[in-house]
């Protein structure tokens, strides 16, 4: 390859019998910057072998310029969930997630980073059940309190299907996301104690 090449010319290669070779060939290339900041040469190397970490050192560098450019209508969902449960930058995770055509993720929420998990939340990128709501507290328990904020509106119309502990209250208290009376709403469905903590 020519300096700032694509691999699309070896194409063919992506047929060869020897993938471990061709893998070992490609990682070379994208770490010595031979390629074009692409989505087109992220998705035919993730097609061919997933997101690696040089696929995610790759993105990382070229950051600005890949979202620079449109996603390709072929960009591939299982590279997202691929990126979702990856060691990939926070800054360049949320600046990919804002970017990126919308999934409906299908990993567990354990499989995801926690600085991911956070991003995604406040993004609100995930539907918020019950069932996600139960997989927080059970992976990410400092996450919770953030997910009743942000989805306050579908808490607040079905306080029944969360719970809140006192711990998850004190967190709420201190969010600016949340009004005077959101936070007094809170309290009183889920305080199961008397609550002492001023609310201002």
């Amino acid at each position: 390859l020519t300096d700032q090449d694509s691999l699309d010319r070896c194409r063919p290669c992506r047929y060869s019998e020897d993938q471990e070779t061709l893998r070992e060939i490609w990682d070379t290339w994208m770490d010595c910057s031979k390629l074009t900041p692409s989505w087109e040469n992220l998705l035919l190397y993730g097609q061919c072998f997933g997101v690696t970490k040089p696929f995610a050192s790759f993105l990382e560098q070229h950051t600005e310029t890949l979202l620079a450019q449109p996603f390709p209508p072929e960009w591939e969902p299982s590279l997202t969930e691929g990126i979702l449960t990856s060691d990939l930058e926070d800054a360049c995770f949320e600046a990919y997630i804002r970017a990126a055509p919308g999934i409906e993720p299908s990993v567990s929420i354990e499989q995801i980073p926690q600085g991911h998990m956070r991003i995604l939340l406040e993004h609100q990128y995930m539907d918020f059940s019950r069932e996600m709501a139960d997989e927080l507290r059970t992976f990410y328990p400092r996450l919770y309190p953030l997910a009743l904020a942000v989805n306050k509106e579908r808490v607040m119309e079905h306080p029944g299907e969360y719970t809140a502990g006192m711990n998850d209250l004190d967190a709420l208290v201190e969010y600016d996301k949340l009004d005077d009376s959101e936070k007094v709403f809170f309290i009183e469905k889920y305080a199961s104690r008397e609550y002492t903590k001023t609310v201002a």
